[in-house]
């Protein structure tokens, strides 16, 4: 469960307007972070153009934990719209890999599936 929250938090803070950095340095890179950015992968972007119309839903983030790390998943869709002109993603599956080093969780990879 733990590792479930403290990814809602950064998925959160990723994709925050404007863009936040990062801020848990020591339990994910940048480059990670960056990842977990779904809105920050299109062109149009409310905060970029006030008259762009956006939609964002994300699923729960589920976590199975193993004996050496955990696995999460979550699933998003984001689209925005802007005079004739749109962009979006729609049911991406995002994979993230932790692992428990030095008493503490780390996450160590970031995958979104196409």
């Amino acid at each position: 469960m733990y590792i479930g929250l403290r990814m809602e938090s950064l998925i959160v803070s990723a994709n925050a307007v404007p863009l936040e950095s990062n801020p848990n340095p020591e339990i994910i890179s940048d480059e990670n972070f960056r990842r977990l950015g779904y809105k920050n992968m299109h062109s149009i972007r409310w905060s970029d153009s006030p008259d762009a119309k956006e939609f964002s839903l994300r699923t729960p983030v589920f976590t199975l934990y193993g004996p050496k790390g955990a696995r999460s998943v979550y699933i998003y869709s984001y689209f925005a719209f802007m005079d004739e002109w749109g962009t979006g993603s729609l049911g991406i599956p995002v994979w993230v890999t932790s692992e428990f080093k030095d008493g503490t969780w780390v996450i160590t990879d970031v995958y979104e599936h196409p």
